[in-house]
């Protein structure tokens, strides 16, 4: 199957100056010293410190959400579950090369799922990264399957953080084991075996960024 076309954002550990800027906070407060306004403005060093959510991790072979294993092929329940019901469904008929397939989207995660209705599974899942363009088809089908918002959570495959800024070839250089392979088909798209799945990861035409992440067959 194509890949439909649709940042995990990495965050930095701010430890080396976190704990200084604590204390003060704690004594200003204590003491009464700064304005009010001083105190509103003062940027929220703890909660930076954590991922944002979604948190999907790859990690040797398997797949979590926010610290939850989610199976691949597996019931559509299982998302939701963590990510709540999706905002949209889609239902695809079948082509003469393809299957029927019925396409979860939750706008707001950047997420979509494709679940193959007569295995009442979910075969891949898709991560925008990039905000989509429209469709370059007559029929727009494109544009109507993207997720109206990009992926606003943490995304890492075996510990490497993936964003939009990370390139095939960067993961290349930080992942063990397998790599990212062009496709020669869809030269903006490469493939990598992960498990029993395949990770594909496409990238805009000057293959700078990524667009898309997506998990499955």
């Amino acid at each position: 199957m194509e890949p439909i076309r649709l940042p995990a954002l990495a965050i930095l550990s701010r430890a080396s100056f976190c704990m200084p800027l604590c204390m003060l906070a704690v004594t200003l407060s204590l003491c009464g010293c700064g304005t009010e306004a001083e105190r509103e403005d003062a940027p929220p060093i703890l909660a930076t410190s954590l991922p944002k959510k979604p948190v999907i991790a790859l990690v040797q072979g398997r797949l979590t959400v926010d610290g939850q294993s989610v199976n691949l092929p597996g019931p559509v329940v299982a998302l939701e579950d963590v990510l709540a019901a999706p905002s949209r469904r889609e239902a695809l008929a079948a082509s003469v090369s393809e299957p029927a397939v019925n396409v979860y989207i939750w706008d707001q995660h950047g997420i979509v799922a494709v679940e193959r209705p007569d295995l009442a599974q979910v075969t891949k899942v898709s991560l925008s990264l990039e905000a989509a363009k429209a469709s370059s088809g007559s029929d727009g089908q494109v544009s109507s399957l993207a997720p109206t918002s990009t992926f606003p959570g943490s995304l890492s495959i075996d510990g490497v953080s993936v964003h939009a800024e990370t390139t095939p070839a960067q993961l290349n250089d930080a992942l063990d084991g397998s790599r990212f392979q062009q496709l020669k088909t869809f030269p903006h798209s490469w493939n990598m075996p992960y498990g029993a799945w395949t990770i594909t990861a496409i990238t805009d035409p000057k293959g700078e960024r990524l667009v898309e992440i997506s998990i499955g067959d």
